[in-house]
């Protein structure tokens, strides 16, 4: 039911986009480019899923440049930047902060439903992405995924121009809305859509490699099961201090 309520109170959700049709039109991705796009939308700052789907998506912007990978996050614009420092950096990655969810919305990308943000699977799936990989959710015991902002950076996000409060929305906060569902898409050099994935619940992980196939190039290798999300390495010197690889964080506590 929440989910149903942030709906109605945020940006109008257009269909998504079909294999084979143009990608919506967003002057914002300066559409299309010399090379192929994988473009991602992220839930918000600080869920687990993000982090994963992020940090595998800068690490293949490293290894495969004749792609142009971009990240669009919804949280605004200084929590965004400290989140991806905090992760592990950018790298050739383009990220984009897309606060208001205009973005999200014209590309088909609505809200989860309660099902499909709190179904066994997901819940069992957020634990065991921690577990597995170091990465824990804060519900977890996870430590440095919301980073702390300004109080001027939180002010700016809750009110209009004009300086009169914005609308609340259910699940709205700096990071972004809870409920926002993430997706990615494939776009050509000719502005055409080659490939749409709209996931079906929040605990969503993204293959790459039918994009990567797509395109001609070579597919990412098999992951095991204990693999660990990549962190790109090396860091570019002198980057050292805006972009450093994190440790593992620790599991929660055993009662």
């Amino acid at each position: 039911m929440a989910a149903q309520n942030a709906t109605a109170t945020g940006p109008p959700i257009a269909p998504p986009p079909v294999v084979d049709g143009t990608a919506p039109d967003s002057p914002e991705l300066n559409l299309p480019r010399s090379k192929p796009v994988l473009l991602v939308f992220l839930r918000q700052c600080g869920d687990p899923f993000a982090e994963k789907t992020f940090r595998s998506l800068a690490a293949l912007s490293e290894d495969r440049p004749e792609l142009t990978c971009i990240a669009v996050s919804q949280a605004i614009r200084e929590v965004t930047d400290l989140w991806v420092s905090d992760i592990g950096g950018a790298w050739e990655t383009e990220v984009i902060a897309d606060p208001e969810r205009s973005l999200f919305a014209r590309w088909g990308l609505g809200l989860n439903t309660s099902w499909q943000m709190f179904n066994p699977r997901a819940l069992y799936s957020t634990f065991a992405l921690g577990r597995n990989e170091g990465i824990w959710s804060q519900a977890w015991g996870g430590q440095r995924k919301v980073p702390t902002v300004t109080a001027t950076a939180t002010e700016a996000s809750s009110t209009e121009a004009d300086g009169t409060p914005k609308p609340k929305i259910p699940g709205q906060s700096v990071n972004g809305n809870k409920w926002q569902m993430g997706g990615a898409f494939a776009i050509d050099v000719a502005g055409s859509v080659r490939w749409v994935h709209v996931p079906t619940a929040s605990d969503d992980i993204i293959d790459f490699n039918p994009v990567l196939e797509m395109f001609n190039m070579q597919p990412l290798p098999k992951k095991t099961k204990r693999y660990r999300s990549p962190s790109p390495t090396p860091i570019p010197e002198g980057q050292h201090t805006l972009y450093q690889t994190p440790t593992n964080r620790d599991p929660p506590l055993r009662r």
